[in-house]
């Protein structure tokens, strides 16, 4: 990731200096923990070693551009995910870390957890692993005219089992 030269304003030094606080043990607090800090750092280091995780140029992308390098990204973390065994705390903790909504949140969200939930044993062997190794990608469709996320962009392929 490309890294920025910011020199911290001297207001917010000096307001940070009058701490009557212990920052390790707030840190520590907020993360649940000193292993829940150890945690978070892991995973950041692993985050911030992925070039498609970098934003400081999103203000200049298109929406088109975010919208794909959104995508992009979605495919990244689920790929992180599997290859680090990565549970929904640690993965809520990315997008935390990383301010970044999933472009394709709707499959994360509803699609395979409604596999995982209400489909039967056959749906789940069928289609789960799948799903979770984004290999297939679920989403809905949005009939209302001008909802929906990038609609111009969307090609779409529809599978109906039987």
């Amino acid at each position: 990731m490309s890294t920025v030269n910011c020199a911290v304003n001297i207001d917010l030094k000096l307001e940070r200096s009058k701490r009557t606080f212990n920052v390790q043990r707030l840190t520590n607090l907020l993360d649940g923990g000193k292993d829940g800090t150890k945690r978070r750092k892991e995973i950041e280091s692993i985050i911030l070693n992925e070039p498609v995780f970098d934003l400081s140029r999103d203000i200049y992308r298109t929406r088109e551009q975010l919208y794909d390098n959104g995508v992009a990204r979605s495919i990244r973390l689920s790929q992180l995910a599997i290859k680090h065994n990565w549970n929904e705390d640690d993965k809520t903790m990315v997008l935390r870390f990383i301010h970044h909504e999933e472009s394709i949140s709707v499959h994360n969200v509803m699609f395979v957890p409604c596999i995982a939930k209400l489909g039967s044993a056959e749906q789940q062997r069928k289609w789960l692993s799948l799903a979770k190794e984004m290999k297939i990608v679920g989403t809905y469709a949005q009939t209302e005219l001008g909802h929906g996320i990038f609609c111009n962009g969307q090609l779409m392929t529809i599978f109906i089992c039987r």
